[in-house]
């Protein structure tokens, strides 16, 4: 009989079944439409099919070729006996999980075409209906390696579909190692021992395939460590296997043996020897030693003793070394986990210190808020008390006292009078971080004409230029925009007192405001100190003010959500620009 094989899959598992039947011989492959969802009824396109390809035919299908299994079987077709398709790319075992907690399986194949099947394998986002009918809650990738793009494509199908995916890397050995054998079977069905034993040989391939990824599925690296013992005592049945991990400097992190039989000081010996182990090879007659790797990192090196068959050891040394990348892989995988794991922990409590931390932070604030308002609140009965009798002492007996006890009167009521703005301001200060912020629209044009009318009321004599914008306005709490402005347009006034003539401007800029003037300006090497409290970039003498405003500015416009920054040169003026949101 003709020994060509004649191979059916759909475009979801071409890419596949093409790479891995590249090296078979008299095998030509064949693609027929995906319809997973609608199962074909017709079978006229395939009689018609495998009459034009004569030769075995082997199709691969998971149900969607079901209404016509029992007629392809009669015109001498075989279908694979996988269940679901993926089960030839993936075992079992690796499936299950994910799919029963409601992951949808993909291929590369299926990613490139998702945008045009989203229809018709139930993905309505725009209808709001659930994706793929409900059953299915995350999307999980079954990576080839096949296609460059699958892993982008998977974020857009996640992005759109709003599943969360995650990506499965496989490779081709276990479709490999089932084509291979139903090939086989399909040539050789006359030789029935020679099928058997050939079943048997693909199916422990198959199984140490599964394995060897069930090695990429343990989280914890101690679990990996004993999963790749055993599948190595599985594949050559050694006398003696030790594992022995290393830190990230190539220190000996754990030692397993088995059997654990050693001698503390025979342990000791190995672990040592194995240290200097750098490749994978052979030792003596009956053993190797088998490297584990990832990204260029030495991690571990496993030594295998006492094969029951040591004239197997070449070949048991190839099948290791396929299984080594994977174990690198898996191991890396745990420790990277063990460490997001300990990270989270520490992440966790140092937000728990700063939250504790915080609340101590601001019970403090409060504190120091509720005193600053007592005290500066308490405070002002007794000055005025000092005020209004310094007065009193003026006016009864002022014309009586020589030059010196008129001086230090006037001088104590002047105190009392600076005094009693610094407790305002103090007020002013601890007011802007009080109470709760009620924003509304407010016109920020009138409330700044108000302000310079009055400044300009106050010295109806100085030469002033002030231009305010037209149609200024912001969503704001009116009593506390109020005092920026006062703050800012009185500022700019005081420190325009010695020019010829004063010029204010206020105007939007951006997605705030710039308050500009031609006063005195300051050093910007200095402006690190202009918004603490206290602090002051003038003479006293020269400018009067208690260095307190410009800070309740900062608090108030900080509360808003917004910033404050300052620009200027000795002599040349300043510009403040502020935001609100």
């Amino acid at each position: 009989m003709d020994r060509h094989v004649h191979i059916w899959t759909c475009d979801y598992f071409y890419a596949e079944v093409e790479q891995a039947i590249e090296t078979l011989e008299e095998v030509t492959l064949h693609r027929f439409p995906a319809e997973c969802d609608h199962p074909q009824h017709d079978m006229e396109p395939w009689s018609r099919c495998m009459a034009e390809h004569p030769g075995h035919t082997l199709i691969i299908e998971g149900g969607c070729l079901a209404p016509l299994r029992a007629q392809l079987q009669q015109q001498g077709g075989q279908l694979t006996d996988a269940p679901l398709c993926f089960e030839l790319l993936a075992g079992a075992s690796l499936l299950d999980e994910p799919m029963q907690q409601g992951a949808h399986l993909l291929t590369p194949g299926m990613l490139k075409v998702w945008r045009e099947k989203m229809a018709s394998w139930g993905v309505n986002v725009e209808k709001g209906e659930p994706c793929f009918g409900g059953q299915s809650h995350s999307l999980l990738l079954l990576d080839t390696g096949t296609d460059d793009d699958a892993e982008s494509e998977l974020s857009a199908f996640a992005e759109k579909s709003g599943l969360p995916a995650q990506r499965l890397p496989i490779g081709l050995d276990l479709l490999k190692a089932k084509l291979a054998a139903q090939i086989y079977q399909l040539r050789n069905s006359h030789c029935h021992t020679t099928i058997k034993k050939q079943e048997r040989s693909l199916a422990d391939a198959a199984m140490m395939v599964a394995l060897t990824a069930q090695l990429t599925q343990y989280t914890r690296e101690d679990a990996v460590g004993e999963a790749l013992m055993q599948l190595c005592s599985m594949l050559c049945a050694p006398h003696r296997l030790t594992l022995l991990l290393l830190d990230e400097a190539g220190r000996p992190a754990t030692t397993t043996h088995q059997p654990d039989t050693l001698t503390d000081e025979a342990s000791q010996a190995l672990v040592e020897q194995l240290q200097q182990v750098q490749e994978s090879g052979a030792i003596g007659e009956d053993g190797f030693d088998l490297v584990i790797s990832h990204q260029g990192a030495r991690l571990g090196i496993l030594r295998v003793s006492g094969l029951a068959f040591p004239e197997q050891r070449d070949r048991y040394l190839n099948q290791a070394l396929q299984i080594s990348p994977v174990a690198g892989l898996a191991v890396a995988n745990a420790r990277t986990l063990l460490a997001r794991e300990r990270d989270a922990q520490q992440i966790a409590e140092l937000n728990q210190d700063l939250t504790h931390r915080l609340a101590e932070l601001n019970a403090a604030n409060e504190e120091l808020e509720a005193f600053t308002y007592s005290v500066s609140h308490d405070l002002r009965g007794p000055l005025r008390a000092i005020d209004g009798f310094s007065a009193a002492l003026v006016k009864d007996i002022g014309e009586q006292l020589e030059e010196s006890p008129r001086h230090y009167l006037n001088r104590l009521r002047a105190g009392a009078v600076r005094m009693g703005e610094l407790i305002d301001d103090l007020l002013k200060l601890s007011r802007s971080t009080r109470g709760e912020l009620q924003r509304q629209a407010c016109d920020l044009t009138a409330i700044a004409q108000e302000i310079l009318a009055d400044c300009q009321a106050k010295e109806p004599q100085r030469q002033a230029i002030l231009t305010v914008e037209e149609g200024l306005t912001a969503e704001a709490d009116p009593r506390f925009l109020r005092v920026v402005l006062e703050n800012l347009l009185g500022n700019a006034w005081k420190y325009c007192g010695q020019q010829s003539t004063t010029e204010i401007t206020i105007h939007q800029e951006g997605d705030g405001f710039t308050i500009q003037d031609n006063g005195a300006g300051f050093d910007m090497a200095f402006s690190e100190r202009l918004f603490q409290p206290f602090q002051r970039l003038h003479d006293a003498k020269t400018f009067e003010g208690s260095g307190i405003g410009l800070s309740t500015v900062k608090r108030i416009i900080q509360r808003h959500g917004g910033t404050i920054t300052a620009q200027s040169e000795p002599g040349k003026g300043a510009q403040f620009h502020f935001t609100l949101s």
